[in-house]
């Protein structure tokens, strides 16, 4: 067996659930620029914990499953890397105008290399770079300069990172020639439906692309911090048969509304969501469980992440930008960790003692039989 692992679900604790989640965001930037493939099927099923040991105890994320995947051999030359040369007037007109406005709405104005290079990525349209800042104080949270103080914003401030890999082009893939490709629970509502989530600057038909993926991993990620009770993949007591009738009204209707109703109801319903970062924050994630309330903050970046990239693409650092902010929480979380092992993840790690040790056992039975001729079975 080339690849022999566990579904997600079954992490034994969430510096395990975040490495998981982050190697398979670094296997899809892989696939994805390095061989031109695109998953498609991103799914709770699709992404495995892989044991590095005879027992379980140190293990690796990967995705499986490409029978949905998409290729191309064409590729776009990189976004404009950081410049060198001299600007044009047009350009200069725009800085001092752009710098001007920022200057009265947030107290800031934005260094030459930094507006540059968003300015070729907002296609040189002034309205559009400034609406990009404005999003970014928005949703970032960045403070502004004060009366005494403007501050100046930089590439980092800006979430702008130099693309210096070509992308992989899949203008020529016909987006109606098939049914949509996804897993219902977890695909974007922008697959599901053909519209984009953010329509001010959109006018060509939706095309599966990286960004979905991203975010259909996102979604795997809510699922797990909404269903499962803590380590090893048991679903919640209050979402089990026989006590679903008790389990909070809030919490039942955030499953159902977001991973289990129908298609229609289900986009619309994501819609909303990237339409107001409150909904995340006053409605799904108080129903998390406990043990995943050190998420929180890693779930509103991703968000605040997948929003930027939807309004302002092509945002060439998406899986870059998340892997970042997943490792942050796991410096964040490994700092914090209990001295004492929870019981599921004891519970998880005998689990998983006892399943590779029947793996081995049938390996070496099956190589005995091959050895002497006996049939397998």
């Amino acid at each position: 067996m080339e690849t022999y692992g566990w579904p997600i679900k079954f992490f034994k604790d969430i510096p395990e659930l975040l490495r998981v989640i982050r190697d398979a965001l670094r296997g899809h930037q892989d696939l994805y620029y390095k061989a031109g493939v695109l998953h498609r099927d991103i799914s709770i099923g699709n992404i495995l914990i892989c044991p590095e040991d005879d027992v379980g105890k140190k293990a690796h994320g990967r995705i499986i499953d490409l029978d949905y995947a998409k290729l191309t051999n064409k590729y776009i030359d990189p976004v404009r890397s950081l410049p060198t040369q001299e600007w044009d007037e047009d350009m200069k007109d725009d800085h001092t105008h752009v710098n001007a406005l920022l200057k009265t709405k947030f107290r800031c104005h934005i260094d030459e290399a930094a507006f540059f290079e968003l300015y070729y990525r907002c296609n040189r349209d002034p309205g559009y770079l400034y609406i990009y800042v404005r999003d970014i104080f928005r949703y970032k949270g960045l403070p502004t300069g004060t009366l005494e103080s403007v501050r100046t914003l930089t590439c980092d401030d800006l979430d702008i990172y130099p693309e210096t890999e070509p992308r992989p082009d899949f203008s020529g893939h016909d987006p109606w020639a098939a049914s949509r490709i996804a897993t219902l629970p977890f695909a974007s509502a922008e697959i599901l439906t053909d519209t984009p989530y953010i329509t001010m600057w959109h006018y060509e038909p939706v095309s599966h692309n990286s960004i979905h993926d991203v975010e259909a991993l996102f979604w795997v990620t809510q699922y797990l911090c909404l269903t499962c009770d803590g380590p090893g993949g048991s679903r919640r007591n209050e979402l089990l048969g026989d006590n679903l009738g008790g389990a909070p009204e809030a919490l039942e209707r955030i499953v159902f509304c977001f991973f289990e109703c129908t298609t229609n109801v289900l986009a619309n319903n994501r819609q909303r969501l990237f339409s107001d970062k409150k909904a995340l924050e006053s409605i799904i994630m108080p129903q998390f469980h406990p043990y995943f309330d050190s998420l929180k903050p890693l779930m509103a970046e991703w968000w605040r992440l997948l929003r930027m990239a939807y309004t302002f693409p092509p945002t060439p650092a998406m899986h870059r930008q998340v892997i970042a902010a997943i490792e942050k929480t796991l410096r964040e979380i490994e700092g914090t960790l209990p001295s004492t092992l929870h019981a599921a993840t004891e519970a998880e790690l005998a689990r998983r003692k006892g399943d590779l040790a029947r793996a081995q056992e049938f390996r070496l039975w099956a190589q005995q039989s091959l050895t002497t001729g006996s049939p397998a079975l």
